[in-house]
């Protein structure tokens, strides 16, 4: 599962005159998480929840494996599964053989 926002963020200024925003999200186990922002300034505030946000959508733009060229898919791949189970001198063959034998071939297809 993804991560997703839910809402691009409530503000409400508390009776002090402090100012406090919001924004609620679902994890990547589909849990509802929320993160909250403070400042005295509203101005400031919307600032900071527009960069969370924006920040939030990218990173979830980054991480879809399906818009990646296929090259880097396999290079992933390669670090997270297949580094920690053999040892180094093998994954270094794994890796010179992809790089100079396979990514040669398929380019920056999608996956």
């Amino acid at each position: 599962m993804k991560r997703e926002l839910l809402d691009n963020g409530n503000i409400w200024q508390k009776s002090d005159g402090r100012w406090i925003g919001l924004v609620r999200y679902k994890d990547e186990f589909g849990v509802t998480q929320r993160k909250s922002f403070s400042s005295k300034k509203k101005k400031t505030l919307q600032a900071k929840m527009t960069d969370y946000v924006k920040n939030f959508n990218e990173q979830v733009a980054d991480s879809d494996e399906s818009r990646k060229p296929l090259k880097e898919s396999m290079k992933n791949w390669l670090r997270v599964y297949k580094f920690p189970e053999v040892e180094r001198t093998t994954y270094d063959r794994y890796e010179c053989t992809a790089e100079h034998q396979i990514y040669p071939y398929i380019g920056n297809k999608p996956v």
